[in-house]
């Protein structure tokens, strides 16, 4: 069996071909808002225990890497300003799990390179943090990401200042899967 790769559009009518090529697995999370380039994450990074989210041209070429530490999952906002991610790479077998290893929501400004959390603000409140993943920019601002805070999976979304995280009115009562 082989590995995941990026692909897309060859541009010669023919349909898709691979634009990124790797050993390991990469997965494709979005497209830049420009149409360009494909957001990914991979296991290629220079870091022990994760590595940044990489774009890549829609066209095929060099991968390059936000300049983060380490990503799993993410969304670049539609204006290309900031990308929203969770540091690790969510396993839905921690359902129910509440601890320090929970993944959260994080917002990193592209221009300045700073960092902001979203989720699980409270460090001292370590044994009520849960898992908030899959994050998603929301054409009105806010970010939308599944959250397991009222016992089930169901989409929540906050403001990307680190505001109150609040359930989404849509949500329902129904488990959430990943988007993948």
């Amino acid at each position: 069996m082989g590995n995941d790769d990026v692909w897309g559009d060859a541009g010669d009518g023919r349909g898709t071909a691979p634009i990124d090529v790797l050993s390991g697995s990469d997965a494709v999370l979005a497209g830049r808002p420009d149409g360009q380039r494909v957001l990914f994450s991979t296991g290629r990074g220079p870091g022990a225990w994760g590595s940044p989210l990489y774009t890549v041209p829609q066209g095929g070429g060099l991968p390059e890497p936000l300049p983060m530490d380490r990503a799993g999952d993410g969304m670049i906002r539609q204006d290309g300003s900031a990308v929203v991610f969770n540091r690790g790479a969510f396993r839905f077998t921690r359902k129910g799990y509440r601890g320090n290893s929970s993944e959260d929501i994080w917002v990193q400004d592209l221009k300045t390179k700073a960092f902001t959390r979203l989720t699980d603000l409270d460090r001292k409140a370590v044994r009520t943090h849960v898992q908030d993943v899959n994050p998603m920019w929301g054409a009105d601002g806010q970010v939308y990401f599944v959250s397991e805070r009222d016992g089930v999976f169901n989409v929540w979304k906050v403001a990307p200042r680190a505001a109150r995280p609040r359930r989404s009115r849509r949500s329902g009562r129904t488990a959430c899967s990943s988007r993948r």
